[in-house]
């Protein structure tokens, strides 16, 4: 089994999030890490690895313009700070609700 499983997340405005899931058998509850400012999602790697040891689902995933969910350039990207968790973490949320 892999450490991790690549997944997709739509913000709520459609923006394409780029994300991870550490899944676990018979897991307690999900835990959904939503970064510090600008801080990719590769950095808390190793607690998600360890709160999955644990028996926890974890989901880590990258703001829009952050790390895996960035264009090629942000020269021109237009986005808010609020967007991250107005639309993006809502996204997530929602994803994982269901």
């Amino acid at each position: 089994m892999s450490e991790y499983q690549p997944v997709n997340y739509l913000a709520t405005d459609g923006y394409e999030i780029k994300g991870r899931f550490f899944a676990t058998a018979n897991a307690k509850a999900i835990i959904v890490i939503a970064s510090a400012t600008g801080v990719p999602q590769r950095f808390y790697r190793k607690f998600a690895m360890q709160a999955n040891q644990h028996n926890f689902n974890v989901v880590t995933f990258d703001y829009r313009g952050v790390g895996e969910s960035a264009p090629a350039s942000l020269k021109s990207f237009k986005m808010d700070y609020r967007d991250w968790a107005d639309k993006d973490l809502e996204g997530v949320i929602n994803r994982v609700s269901e």
